[in-house]
């Protein structure tokens, strides 16, 4: 059981650990973007990088609040899916 619990925390914590990762990224892209307004890049250089920084406006924040919840929250997200996936192992 302890050992099943290990491996349900580690494959938790991966997970949670992607996810901060994910939005570590569209932080720093929403940093150069702004980086490369201030110093009047040229605008071929600026377009594809707003255009992904508008497309992920909702998701960047989402990824690194779920993944920051999700290491917090990972001994008991682990206990939960072991609880309720002993049922299922054979």
């Amino acid at each position: 059981m302890q050992r099943t619990y290990d491996i349900a925390l580690v494959l938790i914590r991966w997970l949670g650990l992607i996810a901060v990762i994910f939005g570590i990224m569209w932080a720093v892209n929403i940093v150069a973007a702004i980086i490369l307004v201030v110093i009047r890049a040229p605008d071929w250089l600026l377009n594809p990088i707003w255009s992904y920084t508008a497309q992920g406006l909702l998701s960047g924040p989402i990824w690194l609040i779920v993944g920051i919840v999700i290491l917090i929250k990972s001994e008991r997200l682990a206990a939960f899916v072991i609880k309720h996936a002993k049922d299922d192992a054979s």
